[in-house]
């Protein structure tokens, strides 16, 4: 049965991280304990923290101030829940959402964590790449390190390659290695930096 969608008004602080769960914001918890079906449409930043100058990656809200409920059959205990401050409508007569405005709103969300995860995947290869100059591995010392035929496996960090296996045709004198990668849709050229692999035994 399709879900019946409704949108419901956030108080101040629905949208914080949740002291007691920190895998959720406040209104999700609230909901989760009322056992009411929700959506909080969410994206992810990467800040460097000011004083341990650590990236982390911190929760936003897509909409602020609103979230999305579904299949409600009480609405007064909806509007008892702690952080909801109203429905959009009234409790007479909520207007309802189209479930395919939800399903863009996914898609979305979707396309926003895609970006997100390929900002992060640059800043690592950059950062990756800065260390690899400062330790320059000459390529005589990179065959030995990786030899013709061996097999190794592309660290998940690279956006495209992650987690594939491959085969070493050679090292280059540019702190690379040629591979044959086993990818879903066949086998795949690729030349990688070093520091994006892994021996496997």
């Amino acid at each position: 049965m399709a879900a019946h969608w409704h949108c419901i008004r956030l108080r101040p602080g629905a949208a914080q991280i949740s002291r007691q769960d920190r895998r959720l914001t406040n209104i999700e918890l609230s909901l989760n304990r009322e056992g009411i079906e929700h959506y909080m449409p969410m994206e992810r930043k990467e800040l460097m923290h000011h004083r341990t100058k650590i990236w982390e990656d911190k929760r936003y809200p897509l909409i602020p101030g609103y979230a999305f409920v579904a299949n409600v059959t009480n609405w007064a205990k909806l509007k008892d829940c702690d952080f909801v401050a109203g429905v959009l409508g009234n409790s007479e007569s909520p207007i309802p959402i189209p479930a395919s405005s939800i399903e863009l709103i996914r898609q979305a969300e979707t396309e926003i964590e895609q970006r997100h995860q390929g900002y992060k995947w640059a800043r690592l290869q950059r950062e990756r790449e800065k260390e690899e100059r400062k330790r320059h591995i000459p390529q005589s010392k990179a065959r030995v390190l990786y030899p013709a035929g061996s097999t190794v496996v592309v660290d998940k960090t690279h956006f495209l390659l992650g987690g594939y296996k491959g085969r070493v045709v050679d090292a280059t004198g540019r702190q690379t290695i040629k591979l044959m990668i086993e990818t879903l849709n066949g086998i795949v050229a690729a030349e990688l930096s070093m520091v994006h692999l892994e021996r496997v035994a």
